[in-house]
Parts: structure tokens; C-alpha cells; sequence
């Protein structure tokens, strides 16, 4: 969306949503006793920020990430699709780390976005 901005900072991006909430609600649960959290992030399968359609570019701030030195050498939806991936193993870390302050947890995690 144009409404946006440039570099998509100005929209809420779903991922950032997912993970302030999900951090929030484990300091809330604690240790004392067992619960269960399911994380699901849409990205970078739910179209672009802003829009519902499978061709956009999913993630924002790509002018910032460790992508962006591609930006005009690979295409655009590669370079947004990578810059995406990225923003979801950073938004798990955060989630580890609130998870870390617990103690002994289990976590798993699956993804069809591999790179081989």
C-alpha cells in the first residue's frame, strides 16, 4: 500500500503483531505451571504487507535488512521473501529469549521454508 510508506514502516506487519503478543502472554503464564502456546506466523506465505494477494512483497523494513545491498540485483520478490525469512527466525529469537528466563522448556519448530 502506497499508505505504507517507502520501506512498508508505516503499516503493521503481522509477524511483529504475533510476537509482542506471544512474548507477553509467556511472561504472564510464568513457570509455575504447564501451558501450551501455538505460534503460527503467516510470513512469508500471506501475500504483502497490506494485502491478502500472493505477489506482493511480504515483510517491511527491507531497506534496513541484510538484504538490502540485492535490492536492484535479485528481483524484488526475492529480495523481500528473503528479507521476510530473516524477520521470522529474528521475531523466534525474541520468543526464545522470553522463553529462555523460564527454565527447562520444550520447543518445536517446522517450517517448509528451507534452504538447501
Amino acid at each position: 500500500k502506497a499508505s505504507c510508506g517507502a520501506d512498508h514502516e508505516k503499516c503493521t506487519w503481522s509477524g511483529d503483531l504475533f510476537t509482542t503478543a506471544a512474548v507477553d502472554w509467556i511472561r504472564q503464564q510464568g513457570s509455575a505451571t504447564p501451558w501450551f502456546l501455538y505460534l503460527s506466523y503467516t510470513s512469508p506465505h500471506a501475500g504483502a504487507v497490506g494485502t491478502t494477494g500472493e505477489d506482493g512483497v511480504p515483510s517491511p523494513r527491507v531497506s534496513s535488512g541484510p538484504y538490502a545491498d540485492k535490492l536492484g540485483i535479485w528481483p524484488d520478490v526475492e529480495v523481500h521473501f528473503a528479507n521476510c525469512v530473516h524477520l521470522v527466525d529474528a521475531a523466534l529469537g525474541t520468543v526464545m529469549s522470553a522463553l529462555e528466563t523460564l527454565g527447562p522448556t520444550f520447543l518445536f519448530f517446522s517450517s517448509d521454508n528451507v534452504t538447501i
